[in-house]
């Protein structure tokens, strides 16, 4: 047997409301994420100056050491001894300072994302969009299935969570589909 198309996308809304956050909710999560991405830039910030700073001092070192030897105020084997343990804390340091350089900058695009997908799964809920629907199911659900004229499937790592959390937290499907944020 067949089920009406009405009927699907009506089934698909509500399975969709479980993960959906309506437009105040993902204005405050967003804000929250450009304050976390400040307070990441400006540790960022003072993380590279200290790599800096440290990577001078471990040159002023070599420089003292060097002149030491040439001195003759440092043997040969405890000049070498103490070059190698710099040149080891400078390399440390230039290779600290390379993996900061590419990684990091991007670690909340990834939480972004989700809000973003969350809130438009709010707005998909209130139209008729089916194209949208059958995009964002795919992106946020495995194992899709349609058995006995019921839709299912299997949600995917955060939005597990935030079915969970919906389930667990009481709040109205009804409100989310009138455009309220619950509770």
């Amino acid at each position: 047997k067949y089920l009406r198309e009405d009927l699907l996308i009506g089934q698909l809304k509500e399975r969709l409301q479980k993960v959906a956050i309506c437009d105040d909710w993902a204005e405050k999560m967003s804000a929250q994420i450009t304050l976390w991405e400040k307070e990441a830039a400006q540790s960022s910030q003072s993380f590279a100056q200290n790599l800096v700073a440290n990577g001078k001092a471990v040159d002023q070192k070599l420089d003292i050491l060097v002149n030491a030897f040439l001195d003759g105020t440092l043997d040969k084997p405890d000049y070498l001894r103490k070059k190698d343990e710099l040149l080891k804390k400078k390399t440390t340091l230039q290779q600290q300072r390379s993996d900061f350089g590419r990684k990091g900058h991007n670690r909340f695009e990834p939480l972004r994302a989700w809000v973003s997908d969350a809130h438009h799964a709010f707005k998909l809920v209130g139209s008729d969009d089916m194209p949208g629907i059958k995009t964002l199911v795919a992106k946020i659900g495995t194992n899709r299935i349609l058995r006995e004229k019921q839709v299912g499937w299997d949600w995917i790592g955060p939005w597990r969570a935030a079915a969970d959390f919906r389930a667990l937290s009481g709040i109205n499907d009804n409100d989310i589909a009138r455009g309220g944020c619950g509770r």
